[in-house]
């Protein structure tokens, strides 16, 4: 009986040994199945994925709509990378080996995590998943936007930092000019400083005596020439004066021309005819520096 039973013990270990590899090979079928199926699914996104970069490089540019269709794809195409490598584990039995630390408390965390998601229905399974996946797909849209942001701002930053570099440099050859300058200028200033001071020490020296009497000699003409000129209009004046009076003395001759007795004249006019008499004419001559002045006297004679 012994016997009989441990012949049938061994032949139950058997059936369940054989069982055992029968669900695993049909387990491994059906992992390989979802691996086909996936890379199937995998090769449709990565030709449409394909189909917008040739029209982004074809037109430059794409849409709102394309460019989040884009990155759906890729996020696709990188969960289904995902599911791939952890259901050929699972075929190849290399699951759970070879994990440092952070891995296992990673696994620790997603299985806390299953455990949760696998109470709830298969609606609210997809409805979650699909949430999360809209919300990853926002996150990289984002992140995109914020790539070209930022890549616009280091241009702009670097073309600011050209322009400063520029105003520097500009500055600082602006003020080498100016030292430059400021130097030409204070021996420009000495240098006339000192011709003011030898021509002030050569006049004060008296070597140059000469020259100063002559500017004496010349302002003293001009005080003479001017001096006369004032009396020759104090002459003219006197001479028009006479001859007005000369008319008038004619005109009464003619009235009085019929009468016996001659025609007598003040005494107050004679004696200006004869302080007039004679009148002083002045002659001026230039002789290099020199002005020579002579004064002359023409007598005039009347008859009666």
């Amino acid at each position: 009986m012994s016997a009989r039973i441990s012949h049938l013990e061994q032949v139950l270990k058997e059936k369940s040994t054989d069982l055992e590899k029968t669900e695993d090979l049909d387990e491994k079928e059906a992992l390989r199945h979802e691996i086909h199926s996936l890379r199937k699914t995998k090769e449709c996104l990565s030709k449409e994925r394909c189909g917008l970069d040739e029209k982004l490089q074809k037109d430059k540019k794409l849409s709102s709509i394309e460019e989040r269709k884009m990155l759906e794809c890729e996020e696709a195409i990188e969960a289904i990378d995902a599911a791939i490598e952890y259901k050929n584990e699972l075929i190849c039995g290399r699951k759970g080996q070879g994990l440092d630390n952070s891995r296992v408390e990673r696994e620790k965390g997603e299985k806390l995590l299953l455990e949760r998601l696998m109470k709830l229905s298969p609606i609210e399974m997809r409805t979650l998943l699909y949430k999360y996946f809209q919300k990853v797909i926002d996150l990289k849209e984002n992140g995109s936007k914020m790539e070209v942001q930022l890549a616009e701002l280091e241009l702009q930053t670097e073309a600011q930092a050209w322009k400063i570099q520029a105003l520097i440099n500009a500055l600082q050859q602006t003020h080498f000019e100016a030292e430059r300058r400021i130097v030409v200028l204070q021996k420009e200033h000495q240098e006339k400083l000192h011709v003011m001071l030898r021509h002030f020490a050569e006049e004060s020296s008296g070597s140059s005596g000469t020259e100063a009497a002559s500017r004496h000699l010349h302002l003293n003409s001009d005080a003479e020439l001017g001096k006369y000129k004032r009396e020759n209009k104090i002459l003219k004046k006197r001479i028009q004066d006479l001859e007005a009076l000369l008319k008038t003395d004619a005109r009464v001759r003619r009235r009085r021309s019929r009468s016996v007795s001659p025609v007598t004249i003040p005494q107050q006019n004679l004696k200006q005819l004869q302080g007039s008499g004679s009148v002083p004419t002045t002659k001026v001559t230039r002789q290099k520096n020199k002005l020579i002045i002579q004064q002359q006297k023409s007598k005039n004679t009347s008859g009666s």
